[in-house]
C-alpha cells in the first residue's frame, strides 16, 4: 500500500496571513484526488484535517470522498501552530495512529500543487532505486532540499534512519523550532531529517538546488521519460496543467479541459460537483 498524504486546516482562520482561501485548497485538494486516481492507481489519498475544517461547510464532500473510498480521514485538533498542522503529512508515515494504515510509500504533497504524469515518473524511479526518502527541486525558487509539498518518505527506511516509532517522537528531536512560523516546516525537515537521510535518498533537483555535486548514487538533473507502471502515456497531458512540479494553483484552461473531457470517471463526481458549483465552478 501506498499513500499521498494532504493536510487542510484553518478553516476558522482562514483569513490567517500566512494562508491563502481556505476555498482554493478545497478545490485543490479535490481536482488532486481526480488526478491521482489516473496517475497513482492503486494509491491512498489521506486527508490529515483539524476538526475546524472537517465540521465545516465541505463537510458533506469529505464524507461523501470517504464514503465512496476516494479518502481516508486523519482528524487533528483544532489550533496546531502553522507549520505544525502542516507536518500532519508525516502522520501516515507512522501506522501507530491507524493500524490498518500500513504503507510502504508516502507522498507529503500540497493540496493546491496539481499531480502531473512527470511528477509520477520522478516518483516511479524513486519506488525502483529503494531509497528511504525521496526530494524534488523545480524551479529555481526551491532553493533547499527538502521542499515540504514534494517529498516522499518509504517508512520502513525511514523511521530506522531517524530512531523515531511515532511523529510525536519525531517532532520532538527540536524544542528549538517555532512552529507558528511559516516555513518552520521546511526548517525541520531540512536540518533534523534531510542530514541523517541524504545517504539513501533519490533527489530530483532539476531546478533550484546548485549542481555542483555529479550525479549518480540517486541524484538527478532531469527527470526521466519513463513509464509510469500502470499510467497510460496518453496521460502526459497533465504535464501541461502546471509550470512545474509543486506550482501553487494550477494552468485553468488545460486543468478545466481534462476534468471536463478527458478523465475518464468525470461520470462519478458529476453528483458531488453540482452541490458545491462556487467550489466546482467548471461545473456551472
Amino acid at each position: 500500500m501506498k499513500a499521498i498524504s494532504y493536510s487542510l486546516f484553518g478553516y476558522d482562520r482562514e483569513k490567517h496571513p500566512s494562508c491563502f482561501d481556505f476555498d482554493c485548497y478545497a478545490r485543490g485538494l479535490f481536482a488532486n484526488i481526480r488526478f491521482n486516481r489516473i496517475l497513482y492507481p492503486n494509491w491512498d489519498n489521506v486527508l490529515n484535517i483539524d476538526e475546524a475544517s472537517y465540521d465545516s461547510k465541505y463537510r458533506k464532500l469529505y464524507d461523501w470522498l470517504q464514503g465512496h473510498g476516494y479518502i481516508k480521514v486523519n482528524i487533528f485538533q483544532n489550533g496546531e501552530p502553522l507549520c505544525k498542522a502542516m507536518l500532519r503529512r508525516l502522520q501516515p508515515v507512522f501506522a501507530y495512529t491507524h493500524p490498518e494504515w500500513v504503507y510502504t510509500h508516502v507522498l507529503c504533497r500540497d493540496t493546491d500543487s496539481i499531480s502531473t504524469y512527470r511528477e509520477a515518473q520522478a516518483v516511479q524511479q524513486w519506488i525502483q532505486e529503494n531509497k528511504s526518502i525521496h526530494c524534488i527541486t523545480d524551479s529555481i525558487s526551491h532553493n533547499i532540499p527538502m521542499m515540504g509539498g514534494m517529498i516522499g518518505i518509504a517508512p520502513a527506511g525511514f523511521t530506522s534512519l531517524m530512531n523515531s516509532r511515532s511523529w510525536t517522537e519525531l517532532l520532538s528531536l527540536t524544542t528549538s523550532i517555532d512552529f507558528n512560523q511559516k516555513g518552520a516546516d521546511q526548517d525541520f525537515l531540512n536540518k533534523y531529517i534531510y542530514p541523517k537521510c541524504a545517504d539513501s535518498s533519490t533527489e530530483h533537483f532539476v531546478l533550484g538546488m546548485k549542481q555542483n555535486i555529479r550525479e549518480g548514487n540517486g541524484r538527478h538533473y532531469s527527470i526521466a521519460d519513463i513509464e509510469v507502471q500502470g499510467v497510460d502515456p496518453v496521460f502526459k497531458m497533465t504535464n501541461d496543467c502546471a509550470g512545474h512540479i509543486g506550482a501553487a494553483g494550477f494552468y485553468e484552461t488545460p486543468t478545466v479541459k481534462f476534468l471536463r473531457h478527458y478523465d475518464p470517471y468525470e461520470a462519478e463526481y458529476l453528483e458531488i460537483e453540482k452541490q458545491f458549483p462556487k467550489l466546482f465552478y467548471w461545473r456551472q
